[in-house]
Parts: C-alpha cells; sequence; structure tokens
C-alpha cells in the first residue's frame, strides 16, 4: 500500500470514528463519546500529515533497485557557465544558469520504521535545489554563486512540520539531505535516479562520458 492509500485508510478510519462518536453521544454515552472522537480528530491528524507528504514528495519504486528522476543537459555560454535543461519525470522542462566547474543536485530523504514500513509507507524523496560548485574551493571568494530551488511550497511546509515534530513521529525512522554533483560540458547529457542509498548520477552521451572521464 503506498502513503497515499495509508493515508485514504486514515482518514475513512477517522470519518468513521467520528461517526461512532455522534452516535454514541446521542445515545447518552459521553464518556465514550468523547474518547472515540478524541481518538477519531488524532487519526484525522495522522491522515492529513500523511496525504501531505504524499503531494510534497515522491516514493521510491520498492520493485526496482533505482527509481529515475530525470535528465539535465548542459549548453555552455562561456567558459565557466552553462545553460542547464533540467527534465524531471514530473514535470515540464526548466532552464537554469549555472556557473562553475560541477552541477550539483541536492535531495531531502524520509525513511519510514515499523508500522508504518509494515504497512507499505514508501522512501521518500524530494529534490532540494539545483546549484553550481567549482573544483578549486578558493574560487568561491570571487567566483558567482548560482543555486535554485526545486521543491515546491507544499513539500518545503511539510519538510519543516515533519523535521520538528520528528521525535513525537515514532514511525520515522530519518529525515536527511543527500547531493551528487558532476562536470558541466557543452552539450553533456546525464540521466539522475534515485536509490535508496541516495542520489545517482551516470552519463548519457559521448560529451558526459568525456567529461567524466578526466575529472
Amino acid at each position: 500500500m503506498s502513503l497515499s492509500g495509508i493515508a485514504t485508510g486514515l482518514l475513512l478510519t477517522a470519518l468513521t470514528l467520528l461517526w461512532l462518536a455522534v452516535r454514541g453521544w446521542k445515545r447518552g454515552s459521553r464518556t465514550t463519546a468523547g474518547a472515540t472522537s478524541l481518538l477519531g480528530l488524532m487519526t484525522a491528524l495522522m491522515g492529513g500529515a500523511a496525504m501531505g507528504l504524499a503531494a510534497g514528495f515522491t516514493a521510491i519504486d520498492r520493485l526496482s533497485d533505482e527509481s529515475p528522476v530525470g535528465t539535465i543537459e548542459f549548453s555552455a555560454l562561456d567558459s565557466n557557465t552553462y545553460m542547464a535543461r533540467l527534465t524531471l519525470e514530473d514535470r515540464d522542462p526548466a532552464h537554469y544558469r549555472i556557473a562553475g566547474d560541477h552541477w550539483q543536485l541536492d535531495v531531502r530523504f524520509l525513511k519510514w520504521q515499523l508500522p508504518a514500513s509494515l504497512m507499505g509507507a514508501e522512501k521518500l524523496f524530494q529534490l532540494d535545489r539545483l546549484s553550481g560548485r567549482y573544483a578549486d574551493v578558493s574560487a568561491l571568494k570571487v567566483a558567482e554563486i548560482t543555486a535554485y530551488g526545486l521543491s515546491n511550497q507544499p513539500g518545503r511546509w511539510m519538510w519543516s512540520l515533519t523535521t520538528r515534530t520528528e521525535r513525537w513521529i515514532p514511525w520515522l525512522d530519518a529525515s536527511y539531505g543527500n547531493a551528487v554533483y558532476l562536470p558541466m560540458a557543452d552539450g553533456a547529457r546525464f540521466r539522475i535516479s534515485v536509490a535508496g542509498a541516495g542520489l545517482v548520477a551516470r552519463p548519457d552521451n559521448s560529451q558526459a562520458r568525456e567529461a567524466t572521464s578526466s575529472w
């Protein structure tokens, strides 16, 4: 069962509990109705949180070693500046001006433990940012820094809420960041995927293979 399925199940359970609470209240069982309504509200909150995570994050495919994320291709503007064309699985192609020697893609992960993993909750990821990177660290003092946010607004909000309340979510195993970087070159194209260990980027044409063979 996917996280969306779990969220739907929790919300339906919450509605059932609230209906039982109203019915019990009408019959005079107010103590039982109060306890049932409280349980229903807690279940509804968990269902809403799960639905928000499902909307803001992407699940890793359990049936394959890697889940495809998209491709990124570069066109040189000058010696250290490139136009990147990022094509993600669930979005239209977008273009970003990247300064530096390397491109870097950052991602955020949420990993679940029992009972959520037993229920079928997948490990979730959310692309965070695309930025430029310089091979020479000293260049950072004077070089142009370029970085672009990739996560949508619901995703950023849910990440913030989840990390702030992590201690109160016993089924959340870990939340952490991960990044991959590779050299940029004119015409180079890379395939991006995500696995259990993190992001994976591979050359997808001769220009990319040539760029990575000598860096």
